[in-house]
């Protein structure tokens, strides 16, 4: 009854994952690469409005206009036709205007501020392409550090199921004892003691396994109902780092944090130069060409001569910046404090990479070596508590020798589970590493 109730989703038909599809499902099931991959068309869409600086802009407009009191309605009051006239078609006055007009500009010189824009836009595009891949490296090395874990909780349950029943053979062997007079009954009671702790172990242990495996369905946006066997075990099998590099399309290189550094000081210095820009005079060329009509109606007329008069100006417009209440000084000071910030903050990304790479290294050794010592625990545990059995069953030793080799045993192979999930994650990390965040070091 318990167990159905900490294990509903174990009760439906298991579905066999590999942690290298576990890597597969993962990429598109992020949260974070899906913002990432938006980051990146918002980048795009920043370049494109750099771009719109450097190219000619084209626009038109259709108006229409009913005067219904003018300061010109007295005018030609008085006025014979013959003086009127030629002044009839002027936009003095008119009752209804219609106007179409095309206006054309160029901006000739802006001070630099358009190729401050477009470095501005390169270095965010750069950014965010780097966010993408620290994205990605980060989901596969999450999805393979849950998965390690869920494989673990399972091994540790099997683990305290195998103690569990070697209890109830040892708590067996006393009750018979007992009954032919060879043990107190103290040795019954405490056998029974020990099966009931060791039940306790594995609800505990069966809990700890549900909530890792509800924790690798939601990575890989699974329903919570789907059971799910794993069939990558944890042992020293190579090329699962590898896997999850390739999954997550990390290469060789300098780390991204530092490179996201460097392109922090560039949008700095950017920024700075289309602050300083402001400085200077800026230059743009316009055209206009337009069509303007004044019938005597409402209704415009397309049939009569010269119905539809033109419009072409064209021009050059010289902007010099006397003036600004000393914003743009503001500006150039605050420009400069920025990208003093980011050079800082650069020479504190490579000092915190290089800290962070020696720790995944040393981690790594460290995994290796605690591998490689519980190599031979496990038979060495295996083959005391087979003795201490025999020796329990002969009466030659007390349940108390029995429990403690038993007790050995489950730490041993427990050891030696953890020691594999730990030596499979470092090296996960460790082949990540070029694309992972500062602080993206998993816990132990």
């Amino acid at each position: 009854m318990i167990f159905a109730l900490l294990l509903p989703a174990f009760a439906q038909e298991p579905t066999a994952l590999s942690l290298e599809e576990a890597l597969r499902r993962a990429q598109p099931a992020s949260e974070d690469i899906a913002a990432a991959e938006a980051g990146i068309e918002g980048a795009r869409g920043q370049s494109l409005g750099a771009t719109s600086g450097l190219l000619p802009q084209v626009s038109a407009s259709a108006s229409y206009q009913h005067t219904f009191a003018s300061e010109y309605d007295a005018l030609f009051e008085g006025a014979d036709n013959d003086m009127a006239s030629p002044f009839s078609n002027l936009p003095f006055g008119q009752a209804d205007t219609y106007r179409v007009d095309f206006a054309l500009s160029q901006v000739i010189w802006a001070g630099g501020r358009n190729r401050a824009a477009m470095r501005l836009a390169e270095a965010g595009r750069e950014g965010a392409g780097l966010s993408l891949d620290a994205a990605r490296a980060t989901a596969a090395l999450t999805t393979t550090q849950a998965y390690c874990d869920a494989a673990l909780a399972d091994q540790l349950v099997d683990i305290a199921t195998v103690a569990l029943t070697q209890a109830e053979t040892t708590a067996a062997h006393a009750r018979l004892a007992h009954d032919v007079g060879r043990q107190p009954e103290f040795e019954v009671v405490r056998a029974d003691v020990e099966v009931q702790a060791q039940r306790v172990v594995v609800i505990q242990q069966t809990r700890v396994r549900t909530m890792a495996h509800l924790q690798l369905k939601r990575l890989l946006d699974l329903p919570a109902a789907t059971s799910l066997t794993l069939t990558t075990a944890l042992d020293d099998r190579p090329g699962l780092a590898e896997a999850a590099a390739g999954v997550a399309g990390v290469s060789t290189g300098d780390r991204a944090v530092v490179r996201q550094a460097e392109e922090a000081v560039r949008v700095s210095q950017a920024s700075l130069g289309m602050t300083r820009s402001q400085r200077y005079p800026t230059l743009a060329a316009s055209a206009n060409y337009g069509w303007v009509h004044y019938p005597d109606g409402v209704l415009p007329e397309f049939t009569a001569e010269n119905a539809w008069r033109n419009n072409f100006t064209a021009g050059l417009v010289l902007s010099v910046p006397i003036f600004s209440g000393l914003r743009v000084t503001g500006e150039l000071v605050s420009a400069r404090a920025a990208l003093t910030q980011a050079e800082a903050r650069l020479a504190q990304a490579v000092e915190l990479a290089e800290l962070d790479e020696a720790d995944a290294d040393a981690a790594l050794v460290a995994s290796d070596a605690q591998w490689a010592a519980t190599a031979g625990t496990v038979t060495q545990a295996e083959r005391a508590y087979a003795i201490a059995e025999v020796r329990f069953q002969e009466g030659l030793s007390t349940q108390s020798e029995l429990a403690d080799a038993r007790l050995l045993l489950q730490r041993a192979r427990a050891s030696r589970a953890q020691a594999a999930r730990d030596l499979q994650v470092a090296r996960a990390r460790l082949a990540l590493l070029p694309a992972l965040p500062l602080g993206g070091a998993p816990s132990y």
